[in-house]
């Protein structure tokens, strides 16, 4: 069936009436009609398995069935950190951290990104496209997308109680040795632009905690990276 996300300070006696994108997709690129039923869910863990008793192209009204408290979350708590790149590579990697079931993403300026449109309709665009992977990988937990910062301030606010890991491919501990450590509940990764990071960025994210690791002799891309980490980190300390 079909997911669409709904606000749940807005449920009033079983019914909730859904505005916005969510409706144009429902009603336009899925043909949804009254009394067909759809999987609704809040973002936080909590679905339904509603029925839709009006709709137009401006609101969807649903009639909710029973809660079903439902978890599809890795048992480890990825943040991801990655330098803003050009085009729409950052689009995949977030569609892709999504799918893998990251918690947190944080585009990062540094000092090699390449400049980028990230205003507030391309901060939208990564949260709609979060979005749309949790729907297609059926989390009920939408990941968090932050708006882009510098990277001093992400390590300023970076988590000490995490293992703190960043991609570096000049040196470091390969990532499979790494992985033979017993599993954390929560990894900082980061993971640079297209151009990679300079010296003084791995050092001052070395003085915030965070041991360097690499991915063996082949230099990848960065989205390739980003999903080679990510699948790994799972595969060993999460759920894959």
């Amino acid at each position: 069936m079909h997911r669409i996300l709904i606000n749940v300070d807005k449920i009033d006696d079983s019914r909730v009436v859904v505005e916005g994108p969510e409706v144009q997709h429902l009603v336009r690129v899925l043909r949804a009609k009254k009394g067909d039923e759809v999987v609704a869910f809040d973002g936080q863990g909590q679905q339904w398995t509603a029925q839709i008793e009006e709709l137009d192209n401006n609101q969807v009204h649903l009639h909710l069935g029973e809660t079903q408290k439902t978890s599809l979350e890795s048992p480890l708590a990825i943040t991801l950190g990655i330098g803003v790149t050009k085009g729409d590579k950052l689009d995949v990697m977030v569609r892709m951290a999504t799918e893998l079931g990251v918690q947190v993403i944080s585009p990062l300026y540094t000092h090699r990104s390449v400049p980028s449109d990230m205003g507030d309709a391309k901060r939208q665009r990564l949260r709609r496209i979060a979005l749309e992977a949790c729907k297609q990988s059926r989390r009920n937990h939408l990941p968090q997308v932050n708006d882009p910062v510098a990277l001093s301030s992400f390590l300023e606010g970076s988590d000490a109680s995490s293992t703190r890991l960043i991609l570096w491919e000049q040196e470091g501990t390969l990532l499979s040795e790494t992985l033979q450590t017993p599993p954390p509940k929560k990894v900082s990764v980061l993971i640079g632009p297209e151009g990679g990071w300079e010296e003084s960025e791995i050092k001052e994210a070395q003085e915030h905690g965070f041991q360097c690791i690499h991915l063996g002799p082949r230099i990848l891309r960065t989205e390739t990276a980003v999903a080679a980490v990510l699948s790994a980190l799972q595969s060993s300390w999460g759920d894959l």
